[in-house]
């Protein structure tokens, strides 16, 4: 029997069959160390538990349960915060198992960076990451009027001075 995260996951063996049940914990994922991933601690458990398969093991070495981007190559960090990298969907469709990435890039990393850094990582004998569109941050500085114009809104409706505007990915 395998638990993590506060009984997140189990895993069993059954008489006749073996489970897995696993209870996400969903989060923003711009923030996704605050929650569980499902699909992160069922693969986790699988290869624990001994099934082999090509896409577990590509898996749970480049992405798994982590939220950093250390897998692919991509852990960053600025002053304005941490590249947060975290599976969306996993689907099999015509004998193909894949699954859709989001990741949050800090300001001052640019897509050209993020793809120099994690280029060499991508692929391997039991699977491969296809990069999509990936965007340039967009980020106003404290100073700019757009920023001080909507905290000035803000304070002005909901009184709060003891907040600061802050950055954050997506």
């Amino acid at each position: 029997l395998l638990q993590r995260q506060a009984s997140a996951v189990s895993c069993d063996r059954g008489k006749w069959t073996d489970y897995i049940f696993a209870k996400g914990v969903p989060a923003h994922a711009s923030m996704p160390e605050l929650g569980v991933n499902a699909a992160g601690v069922t693969f986790e458990c699988m290869e624990k538990a001994g099934f082999e398969d090509d896409f577990v093991k590509f898996y749970n070495e480049h992405i798994g349960t982590s939220c950093d981007g250390a897998g692919v190559g991509l852990k960053f960090e600025d002053k304005y915060g941490v590249l947060t990298l975290c599976n969306g969907i996993v689907k099999t469709e015509d004998g193909i198992i894949s699954c859709t990435i989001d990741i949050r890039v800090p300001v001052t990393l640019k897509a050209a960076d993020v793809r120099t850094m994690c280029e060499a990582r991508l692929e391997d004998e039991n699977g491969r990451i296809e990069i999509g569109e990936i965007g340039d941050p967009l980020f106003f500085p404290r100073e700019s009027p757009l920023v001080n114009a909507l905290y000035k809104a803000y304070v002005d409706v909901t009184g709060d001075t003891e907040h600061e505007p802050m950055v954050i990915g997506g």
